[in-house]
């Protein structure tokens, strides 16, 4: 009699195969990339981010988020230095509701991080304004952010990029101007020290020691009737540094003697 032979698989059956802990890959990933470290390579903070509290408690989105920072920070030569999360936090809130993102900030604020990496552009923001406010914020740090499922040369992006930078450059003037202003209101001079001079503590100019004797030599030529292209020329052939760096000049004399009265 022979025995029972056993059911052959397929057909109807369902054949299990091998299966993946993708806790232990996220490890390793997050491992290696930790591990591969070196003076020279950029570090990065990496930022993940979930709105709702399913998705905290099914925990797969955060994740799928740390894995794919983690396999960029490899394959981009990063040092991944630290992952910031906010989970069951809006995008559109600001950094002072996100402490995750505070957290990220402030690691390329302090230069221990100098890339903030996210996956996605609405997990670092939900709105134009609050993401415009981290690049700049990030770029003043002197660090970038990198967007992973961003294309580097969208048309869109670098619009944005651009947008901003003029923005900044706005910004940055209006304060300089509001700064001068503030001060000539006090009767103290504006703007950067003419060359021969510093801003004292008191806010007001005062010779500048390193300076001051280019200026009396200028001064004392031209009192000389030397003329401004043969003063140049003399301060050039003396190998002595212009206010730009670069040669002296008619200009840059003219400029010194004018400021003088003389």
């Amino acid at each position: 009699m022979r025995g029972k032979r056993s059911a052959p698989r397929g057909g109807g059956g369902k054949e299990s195969g091998p299966t993946v802990d993708k806790r232990r890959v996220r490890a390793y990933i997050e491992g290696v990339a930790r591990k591969l470290a070196s003076p020279k390579r950029p570090r990065a903070y990496g930022y993940v981010r979930v709105s709702t509290s399913k998705q905290v408690e099914e925990g797969g989105s955060l994740e799928a988020q740390r894995e794919t920072i983690a396999r960029h920070c490899v394959l981009s030569g990063y040092d991944l230095a630290g992952m910031a999360e906010d989970a069951g936090i809006s995008g559109g809130k600001g950094e002072d509701g996100r402490p995750g993102l505070r957290e990220a900030l402030d690691a390329v604020r302090a230069r221990r991080a100098d890339v903030l990496v996210c996956c996605h552009a609405d997990r670092l923001a939900r709105s134009v304004d609050e993401a415009g406010h981290i690049r700049v914020e990030v770029r003043r740090a002197g660090g970038r952010v990198d967007v992973v499922a961003e294309v580097k040369d969208d048309p869109i992006r670098q619009a944005v990029d651009r947008m901003l930078a003029e923005l900044e450059r706005i910004r940055t003037s209006q304060r300089m101007a509001a700064w001068n202003a503030q001060r000539r209101a006090k009767g103290l001079p504006a703007g950067p020290p003419p060359f021969g001079s510093r801003i004292g503590e008191d806010g007001r100019l005062e010779p500048e020691p390193s300076e001051a004797p280019i200026v009396e030599r200028i001064l004392g030529r031209r009192a000389e009737g030397a003329t401004l292209r043969a003063i140049a020329g003399e301060l050039n052939g003396a190998g002595i540094p212009s206010p730009t760096g670069k040669a002296w000049n008619q200009q840059t004399i003219a400029n010194i003697v004018r400021r003088a009265g003389a």
